[in-house]
């Protein structure tokens, strides 16, 4: 299905007139069309239609627009990270970054219409996502492109029209927070010392993985990064293994295998950890560049322990908002995920940068409920008490205007 997807999406990037502004697609007609779309096997059939309603001068159903666009932006990210046709790749994000910008305009006219009390039946919003979703990727696409300062001007423009809070931290959805800052001292210090303890047995578990063969992609349950973040002139060197996801363990048996001690790690701590997160190895070759991005939720923080740094480390850094910061092997930090962040590990980096990342419930959350639907685990006394030593912090998205 993803082929013939990818297919339908780059044929249709060849030069064509666009149809005419006049040629009656109706807010009805497109409800239909967004039906099949997400019927059983109903992709392939729909969207060559969708496709040309969405070059119709006169399109402007938000909705629609936002869909196609994420189909192209979806397949640009895909064949970005396999490092093939990188050039339909390129066509393909350009078309998906117009479609955005489009689906931004339509947006607002709709909303001035709801205002307006002039929209009587609007179907297509059963398929709705937050428009935050449309300045997230239309701001990806264009870091993606190379067309940074054009993204920085979408996110401010999003953060004028109240999308975002703030144009640095931009979650799909907004929370109320006690603002800690983008990296700050950690909240979960019981965790990091059991993994200070943990990290030169992981370490070596690591080397003996790679001795066996075990370090590359596909094997051991060993992946590239596959969601369009890294730097394409730089190549796919962003490998790793997952033990945990979402709530559950997702470690195989041959992973447990090779890796007891981070296996053990989850079984004993699963209850404590991010239900929206995941704990993973993540490995970046010298020469990766992971271009900036931000998380899509403000459920949970993200701690990164340094397993294995290279000699000259302190070339290589994550930049975080406005504060950047180099791993030291055998410490660990915690920043706000959902804030824009970078990674850079130079070309000339001694060895492998090997971190492993732990996504906790975020503690910060101003609202008890938030915190508990987020996988919180401390006791109410715990966290009110956190909430009262940072009460001169008002509760805003994190991060916000820093």
């Amino acid at each position: 299905m993803l082929r013939l997807l990818a297919l339908l999406l780059f044929s249709s990037l060849l030069p064509l007139p666009a149809s005419p502004s006049d040629s009656g697609f109706s807010s009805d007609y497109v409800a239909a069309l967004l039906d099949d779309y997400h019927a059983p096997n109903g992709i392939e059939m729909v969207m060559p239609k969708l496709i040309e309603y969405t070059r119709d001068e006169g399109s402007d159903d938000w909705v629609a627009l936002h869909h196609v666009a994420g189909a192209y932006q979806m397949m640009a990210r895909r064949m970005y990270s396999g490092g093939i046709h990188i050039d339909k790749a390129k066509l393909g994000l350009e078309e998906a970054a117009s479609l955005f910008k489009k689906a931004s305009v339509a947006y607002d006219a709709f909303m001035t219409r709801l205002k307006d009390r002039d929209v009587k039946e609007y179907p297509q919003l059963s398929y709705a996502t937050n428009p935050s979703l449309i300045y997230r990727s239309w701001g990806d696409a264009l870091v993606k492109l190379g067309r940074v300062e054009e993204a920085a001007g979408v996110y401010e423009e999003a953060k004028e029209k109240g999308v975002f809070k703030s144009a640095n931290c931009r979650p799909e959805k907004e929370m109320p927070a006690i603002n800690p800052g983008y990296i700050f001292e950690n909240p979960f210090p019981e965790f990091e010392a059991e993994l200070a303890s943990l990290l030169p047995k992981i370490g070596w578990e690591f080397l003996n993985d790679g001795e066996k063969g075990g370090f590359e992609e596909g094997k051991g349950g060993w992946k590239h990064e596959s969601g369009g973040l890294l730097d394409a002139s730089a190549g796919n060197r962003w490998l790793q293994l997952t033990f945990f996801a979402n709530g559950a363990a997702v470690s195989s048996p041959s992973t447990c295998e090779s890796y007891p001690t981070l296996c053990k790690f989850v079984s004993d701590h699963a209850g404590h950890l991010s239900n929206k997160g995941q704990v993973k190895l993540s490995v970046m070759e010298p020469g990766t560049v992971v271009l900036p991005h931000a998380g899509p939720t403000m459920e949970r923080l993200r701690m990164h322990c340094a397993v294995m740094v290279p000699d000259n480390s302190e070339k290589s850094f994550i930049r975080v908002g406005d504060q950047k910061v180099s791993w030291e092997e055998g410490k660990c930090f915690v920043f706000s995920e959902h804030c824009e962040h970078e990674v850079v590990i130079q070309e000339d980096a001694a060895d492998f940068r090997v971190v492993l990342i732990v996504d906790l419930p975020n503690v910060f959350l101003s609202d008890w409920e938030d915190y508990k639907g987020a996988g919180g685990s401390w006791e109410r006394e715990k966290w009110e008490h956190l909430q009262q030593a940072n009460k001169g912090s008002e509760a805003v998205t994190a991060a916000d205007e820093l």
